[in-house]
């Protein structure tokens, strides 16, 4: 079974719904859009890069695929400086602080909710090959996509 199956059936099987609410002004000058995860009593918004435009026509596996990324980005980079820098955020805006604070509850609850679902790799996802591939072609919602 390929990540993008394993990731349909984490959406499937954990009765996850995925939405997009609005992004806050803060990060939205850059790449990174909102993302919320709701499983049973659980709901988690956090910031995924967009770089290359995923989320307006990315299904639920799309959208969890960026998710579980952004989990992995924060890991590597828990340090505020480090993950601000990264992202290309000002680390003295006490919303980037404050949201980045904020992660150290959310990553570990998104972790627990979605139990090892793997996500595509970074170098895979910036070359849209293999996995990254199926998935931006399977994974169009037709109820966003681009007309």
């Amino acid at each position: 079974m390929g990540v993008v199956d394993k990731l349909e059936q984490a959406v499937r099987d954990g009765a996850l719904v995925l939405s997009r609410p609005a992004t806050p002004p803060v990060f939205a000058s850059e790449s990174l859009r909102a993302i919320r995860l709701h499983a049973d009593e659980d709901t988690f918004t956090i910031m995924v890069d967009d770089e290359y435009g995923d989320v307006e026509r990315g299904s639920p596996a799309l959208l969890l695929n960026l998710v579980l990324m952004a989990c992995t980005t924060y890991e590597d980079e828990d340090d505020v400086l480090a993950w601000s820098r990264a992202h290309g955020l000002d680390v003295a805006n006490e919303q980037v602080r404050t949201y980045h604070m904020s992660l150290r509850a959310v990553v570990p609850g998104l972790r627990a909710v979605v139990r090892g679902v793997p996500h595509v790799g970074f170098l895979e996802w910036q070359l849209n090959s293999g996995e990254a591939q199926r998935l931006r072609r399977s994974g169009v919602d037709p109820t966003t996509s681009p007309a």
